[in-house]
């Protein structure tokens, strides 16, 4: 009787795990329109990817933010959906799913979540010039300096705020170029076709993100997910004053700088002492910046990482 028992218990055990792992795969939702509008010949392989790696996501409902491709091949990028009805605040905690998308043989598309099982069958035949996964990131440059070109005054314009994030807006007949503040991997978290938002990874651990960006063309087309240099040209800041895009908004042309750590100092200035001195609207703080401006598609040189 016990042994009868003890396997009606397991069945109902067995049934009730069905039930629950039925539920959760259901209960994922995929908007693939709020941010950038994606293919529908991407949207099933792109749920399968995912619901075939459960145990790597950390919410249950994500937003398609950002896409680019060259022939064979796609990358998508989502992040959790709070992250976007939230007006983007705390940058610095997104960890975004980034899924490689390969058209097959057999003439289909199939995904591949970047660090799942089945992406590492793939990824040696990914082409390094459009995601590299092998190469380390670069050593740092010397200190990290502000995000815009040399001899040119930025006000900070706001202290702390959405998290680790500063603003920063270009001073009178200053330039709108935005640069990299340190070397570092470059990726896009989010574009809407107005602005863009970017994060460097940094060999120290850190990362940096820029936000409000207006993305360079050789920059999207041959630096993304690619080793960038200190003072890499990144863009320019969204063109409007006012803006309300799916990857942000303002009230003036400025960029929203966030860190993944505010110990940080930039060219001698700690950004707590930043933060405190930031000023929206009286004599705003003036900070000039020493970075490099380097200009670097790439388009014309054999890169090391380059498939022979």
């Amino acid at each position: 009787m016990l042994r009868y028992l003890l396997s009606f218990l397991l069945l109902i055990g067995w049934v009730v795990g069905l039930q629950a792992q039925a539920q959760r795969v259901a209960s994922l939702d995929i908007t693939f329109d709020g941010v950038y509008s994606l293919a529908l010949e991407f949207r099933a392989p792109l749920r399968a990817a995912l619901e075939a790696n459960r145990n790597l996501l950390s919410d249950e409902r994500y937003t398609v933010s950002a896409y680019r491709n060259i022939p064979g091949w796609a990358k998508i990028t989502l992040v959790p959906t709070s992250i976007v009805t939230n007006g983007w605040a705390n940058v610095e905690t997104i960890s975004p799913l980034e899924v490689i998308m390969h058209y097959s043989e057999a003439g289909t598309w199939l995904g591949y979540l970047v660090g799942s099982t089945d992406f590492a069958t793939i990824s040696g035949d990914v082409p390094r010039p459009f995601f590299d996964t092998v190469s380390p990131l670069p050593a740092l440059q010397g200190e990290y300096k502000f995000p815009w070109q040399s001899g040119a005054d930025w006000w900070a314009i706001q202290g702390w705020h959405d998290g680790n994030g500063l603003d920063f807006e270009p001073a009178l007949a200053a330039r709108f170029a935005v640069l990299a503040a340190q070397a570092g991997r470059l990726r896009e978290i989010c574009s809407d076709g107005s602005q863009s938002l970017l994060q460097i990874q940094h060999a120290d651990g850190r990362s940096t993100y820029y936000l409000h960006v207006t993305l360079g063309l050789a920059v999207r087309r041959h630096l993304l997910d690619q080793n960038v240099r200190q003072g890499q040209y990144l863009g320019e800041l969204i063109s409007q004053k006012y803006f309300v895009t799916p990857c942000g908004q303002g009230y003036s042309r400025h960029l929203h700088f966030a860190v993944s750590d505010r110990s940080l100092s930039i060219e001698g200035y700690s950004l707590e002492a930043i933060a405190a001195s930031a000023s929206c609207c009286q004599h705003p703080p003036t900070y000039r910046s020493t970075n490099q401006r380097g200009d670097d598609s790439r388009a014309s040189l054999k890169l090391s990482n380059d498939h022979p």
